[in-house]
């Protein structure tokens, strides 16, 4: 069973619910833990900042006093790849209990790479170009992101070398994203980061309150890649890669 969304948003950001109907609809849908994972500081159109963020990590506290005895309730942050290993994790990490990192086209370029980013949005680049350059830049973001968990939804926006990505992210203890949201790897992307001992997690991106929890096609594509073993927020029944 899923034991834990881990990616999902409010209306501190682009979502649809409150902290409080999050952490609900989690209970309701038999969670141990829920996560509230806003966007970085520097995304063009729903930015949380510094303010904000501490404000939202007060609310995640009470609702742990609140819920405590039903939920786990955690503090993440989707921060934004803005570049070759360049990301908008504030240099205070201590609020989060996890960061989640992941491309998204709502950033403003700030470097070479991030431009070609910008100009493959308008022109659309072929599939497969710089893939190995995107791969190389998240992979140089691994080495300097502490409490990185996950990168999320990879692949969307910009095309990246699943394989490199996979090894770098188990390398890093890191794990890659099935976002319900976003339907970024095919089957044939998770049987190659199998291949390269990747671990996964599934995440319902919910921007409403009735969609947490709600994982059918990540769910149907991680059992169809023999990959749920490989799941940290999946428990086969003997909490053996529950985390």
């Amino acid at each position: 069973m899923l034991t834990a969304d881990l990616h999902t948003h409010t209306t501190y950001s682009h979502g649809k619910g409150s902290v409080e109907e999050n952490v609900r609809a989690a209970i309701g849908c038999g969670l141990k833990r829920i996560a509230i994972s806003e966007h970085g500081p520097r995304h063009m159109f729903f930015p949380v900042q510094w303010p904000e963020l501490i404000k939202l990590r007060r609310e995640i506290d009470r609702m742990n006093s609140v819920y405590g005895n039903q939920i786990e309730v955690l503090m993440g942050l989707e921060a934004n790849l803005l570049g070759d290993g360049l990301t908008d994790v504030p240099e205070d990490t201590s609020i989060f209990d996890f960061v989640l990192l992941g491309y998204h086209k709502g950033t403003f370029p700030t470097d070479a790479i991030s431009r070609g980013w910008w100009r493959s949005l308008v022109f659309r680049q072929r599939a497969g170009a710089h893939a190995a350059d995107n791969a190389a830049a998240y992979t140089h973001a691994m080495d300097s992101t502490e409490k990185l968990l996950a990168i999320t939804h990879p692949g969307t926006y910009i095309p990246v070398d699943i394989p490199a990505l996979a090894r770098a992210a188990a390398a890093h203890g890191v794990a890659l994203e099935l976002n319900e949201g976003h339907h970024s790897m095919t089957l044939g992307d998770v049987l190659a980061a199998k291949a390269e001992g990747a671990s996964f997690l599934i995440s319902s991106d919910a921007h409403r309150p009735d969609r947490v929890g709600r994982v059918p096609q990540s769910l149907a594509l991680a059992r169809e890649a023999g990959v749920l073993d490989r799941v940290i927020n999946w428990d086969d029944g003997n909490g053996t890669n529950e985390q």
